[in-house]
């Protein structure tokens, strides 16, 4: 009897013991994982000339070597009283920075960023006060008149960084698109100096500068030519100014060439890169095919081309 007690008792406790154990292992191990999961918060108020500002766009992002990621980890909106605020997890609190992206869509400022170094457990103030964002207004459309949405300008301006710590992307837009009427808006611009540049995406006119001038190059942008004056006319605009431009017409006309790429079974090619070389032509022209497999390239002058 005192045998086959003695026999029970080790077989019922020892089951007990290595789960008391591996409990303790586990805890063990999980532990430092679980301290490591914290939660850290930004909260601030923008501001333009003291008052605060309602509906901008704010990004949350990682902060990386040279400046923010581009991965957005959140977004929200300011309110009326110009607050925003998010609250996030933080893995390794010692060494994670996040970074706010302050954009306005309508411009009324000129988009801008703030840093912070994450407290886990505690809440980081980022308040910023904005400058007012310029805005240039005109209208461009096709010599002959026909409709179109896909005329743009693209603007050549100051070197102004979103994020401090990056060379890209600028603090505003530097292309935008003209509706049908050919109106068009390039708005949050920081103040200075600035060349345009019209392009018909329809590949029909060549590109042209303000004031209806042909492009001696691909782009207005201000530079000198052989020695000569700048090319295009330059638009100087102050904080918050609103520039209203000159109507713009595309002028000159180009050749275009158009194909379709297939496999020798008669199936599209997407994506295929086709250039352009004319024999008088320094310039090499490019396109990449539709889904369908169709590319234009041009305009282009009157020469003869290989693709």
């Amino acid at each position: 009897m005192n045998i086959t007690r003695t026999v029970i008792t080790r077989t019922f406790r020892t089951p007990a013991l290595l789960l008391g154990v591996a409990a303790l292992l586990l805890g063990g191990l999980t532990s430092p994982a679980q301290a490591a999961a914290k939660t850290g918060a930004v909260k601030g108020v923008v501001t333009l000339d003291g008052k605060p500002l309602k509906g901008l766009r704010i990004e949350l992002h990682l902060t990386g070597d040279d400046g923010f990621e581009n991965k957005t980890l959140d977004v929200d909106k300011t309110n009326s009283k110009g607050a925003y605020s998010f609250r996030f997890s933080t893995a390794d609190p010692e060494y994670t920075w996040h970074t706010i992206i302050i954009r306005d869509p309508s411009g009324r400022i000129v988009n801008t960023s703030r840093q912070f170094r994450d407290r886990p457990g505690r809440t980081v103030t980022r308040n910023a006060a904005v400058k007012p964002g310029a805005s240039i207004i005109g209208s461009v459309t096709r010599g002959d008149g026909v409709p179109t949405s896909r005329l743009r300008v693209d603007a050549f301006g100051p070197s102004d960084q979103l994020d401090n710590g990056r060379d890209t992307p600028l603090s505003y837009d530097q292309s935008a698109k003209a509706g049908k009427d050919g109106a068009f808006k390039l708005g949050g611009l920081p103040a200075g100096d600035y060349y345009l540049q019209f392009v018909d995406d329809g590949k029909t006119y060549f590109p042209q500068c303000y004031d209806n001038l042909p492009a001696a190059t691909t782009e207005c942008d201000g530079t000198f030519t052989d020695g000569e004056e700048p090319v295009g006319t330059k638009i100087t605009v102050a904080a918050g100014q609103k520039v209203t431009l000159n109507p713009q017409t595309m002028l000159t006309k180009g050749r275009r060439i158009s194909g379709t790429v297939t496999d020798t079974s008669g199936r599209p090619i997407r994506n295929a890169s086709i250039r352009a070389a004319g024999d008088s032509q320094p310039r090499r022209l490019t396109a990449d095919t539709s889904k369908s497999g169709a590319f234009t390239i041009g305009p282009v002058v009157d020469d003869t081309y290989r693709l």
